[in-house]
């Protein structure tokens, strides 16, 4: 992208006799102007947004555990804390 904006500032800053921008130009310029203004602010919000989703789909799939010592198996109830057998 870095280039293309390169080449259409040189033509709007530089007098290039080599080719004169026409009528037939001014699409694509306002895609490519659209192009840019999407990736700078829109397309950060909405990757944002797609994190949330994602983060919040992450946390459902993975509820937290709540660990109560009579819903353990009883093999479980003698390991000490770290999880290592006795």
């Amino acid at each position: 992208m870095a280039n293309q904006l390169r080449h259409i500032r040189n033509l709007g800053a530089h007098a290039d006799t080599s080719y004169q921008v026409t009528e037939r130009d001014i699409p694509v310029l306002l895609d490519f102007l659209d192009a840019i203004l999407e990736y700078l602010y829109i397309a950060r919000d909405k990757l944002a947004q797609v994190q949330k989703k994602l983060d919040r789909a992450r946390q459902r799939a993975m509820p937290p555990v709540n660990v109560v010592p009579g819903n353990l198996p009883p093999e479980r109830l003698d390991e000490p804390s770290d999880g290592q057998p006795g």
